[in-house]
């Protein structure tokens, strides 16, 4: 697009025919444009230009498939009941929408008295080379709102333009949901048992490899315990951890504590498992440190710019209304962990 006062141009990536077709039969064609487009895209707010996909436009508006039961404005109204200050940006950085994908919004009623039902977002890119799906589900007695990643498959096909984008996508999700006062994602990351049946699911060694955390299996520890190598190396790791991997809940070691070894994450990646993953959104955390270095890894492997870093963003929701405490003691609340950021300072006053 070429702006007439000052001959300026925008680019919109992923602003294919099928849009364009729609936008020609729209009886107002400028409303059309604002209500579905938008502003001139720029570059994600939240992680930057570190990827093709994330140099212009990545924060959306997301594009309605033709069958979506919601509307946008519907389903970010039900987002602001999460956090009033809700935009399109974040619609579109939560659903891991990206240009040149369409996502099927559906928001699904709840099933008993006061459950308030959830978001359903449904993205799929051209020919199978793209798709996720997952939901978000708003506060609810005493649990915070949150977001179950349900599934999330990119091509591997040399060509696909979306190749890459799985850690930048993971990141812009993160910090979007920090600032909506959501404080944890979820999914279970799968290890295809036949790979060569379809595409093979790779999650279980994909995701901790991404930097993302999750809870390491209690048979895969129970099993590497009892050869002689492999118990060297989780008792290293426990001892790095200062005992925190094998002396809390035995269903609840974690990866950040696996991988305080070197040699324990080799372990892992050489036998990786299902499990269930996740990552804590607040600033300072395992996961937010860790996907980010590997964002920064990689962008500078392929000659783009780093991702905006932590310190840059926000360390507050953008309601201070869903902290119920104060960032230390609503982080601890919900997590279960003393956040690092305020590790010396949680009991102070």
């Amino acid at each position: 697009m070429t702006v007439k006062k000052g001959g300026k141009n925008y680019s919109y990536p992923g602003f294919n025919l099928a849009m364009f077709r729609r936008w020609v039969k729209a009886k107002s064609k400028g409303k059309w444009w604002w209500r579905n487009i938008g502003y001139p895209m720029q570059n994600s707010r939240w992680v930057g230009p570190v990827h093709p996909m994330f140099a212009n436009g990545a924060d959306g508006p997301i594009i309605p498939s033709g069958g979506s039961t919601h509307s946008p404005e519907e389903a970010l109204n039900f987002l602001k009941t999460i956090n009033p200050n809700a935009t399109h940006e974040h619609l579109a950085a939560l659903g891991r929408w990206l240009p040149g994908t369409q996502s099927h919004l559906a928001i699904r009623k709840g099933f008993g008295k006061g459950d308030p039902g959830y978001l359903s977002i449904d993205t799929k890119g051209p020919l199978h080379s793209y798709g996720n799906s997952l939901k978000i589900t708003p506060a609810w007695g005493d649990s915070p709102p949150s977001i179950e990643n349900e599934l999330f498959n990119i091509e591997q096909l040399k060509n696909n333009p979306y190749r890459g984008s799985s850690a930048p996508i993971l990141l812009r999700q993160m910090r979007a949901a920090f600032e909506m006062g959501i404080p944890r994602i979820g999914w279970k990351s799968e290890i295809d048992s036949m790979p060569n049946i379809g595409d093979p699911y790779t999650g279980g060694l994909h995701w901790p490899l991404l930097g993302a955390n999750g809870y390491v299996p209690n048979s895969w520890l129970q099993r590497h315990l009892q050869s002689p190598t492999g118990s060297a190396i989780i008792k290293y790791a426990n001892m790095m951890s200062k005992g925190a991997l094998l002396n809390v809940n035995p269903h609840f070691s974690t990866f950040e504590h696996l991988f305080k070894s070197p040699m324990a994450r080799e372990l892992w990646f050489s036998d990786p498992e299902r499990h269930q993953s996740f990552v804590d959104t607040h600033p300072g955390s395992y996961s937010r440190r860790a996907v980010e270095r590997h964002v920064a890894e990689n962008a500078i492997r392929f000659g783009h710019p780093a991702p905006i870093s932590d310190e840059q963003l926000p360390k507050v929701h953008l309601s201070r209304e869903v902290s119920r405490w104060g960032e230390k003691i609503d982080h601890l609340y919900h997590t279960g962990s003393l956040h690092p950021d305020h590790f010396d300072s949680y009991f102070e006053n």
